[in-house]
């Protein structure tokens, strides 16, 4: 398996040039995992690696998590503050016993 992407792979519905027509960086960040406290909660900011985003980079950020205790972690922004990372505003609250993950992923780009 040599990890390149054939014309095979993509899906008739996929997007195509014109959509990505203007977008002169399009960067898909590795999955970042943020890892909160037990019995915890608040507003805070988590970096993401990105490597290839700068400073007035779009982002598209979701997070996923199987999240059981408290309220489920919620994504107020997600921006490109430092190079090579793109930084999610979050607010959780935990009343689990041990600490939680949620996976981030984002994408980055310019147009």
């Amino acid at each position: 398996m040599d990890q390149s992407i054939a014309s095979v792979d993509i899906g008739p519905d996929a997007v195509g040039a014109s959509e990505l027509k203007g977008v002169s960086r399009l960067i898909f960040g590795a999955p970042c995992t943020i890892t909160f406290l037990a019995n915890s909660g608040g507003v805070g900011s988590f970096d993401c690696p990105a490597p290839g985003a700068k400073i007035g980079d779009h982002v598209v950020a979701t997070l996923q998590s199987n999240w059981v205790c408290g309220d489920t972690p919620l994504l107020h922004s997600a921006r490109v503050v430092y190079i090579d990372k793109a930084t999610l505003t979050i607010t959780w609250n935990t009343t689990c016993t041990g600490a939680e993950n949620v996976q981030a992923s984002v994408i980055v780009y310019q147009n």
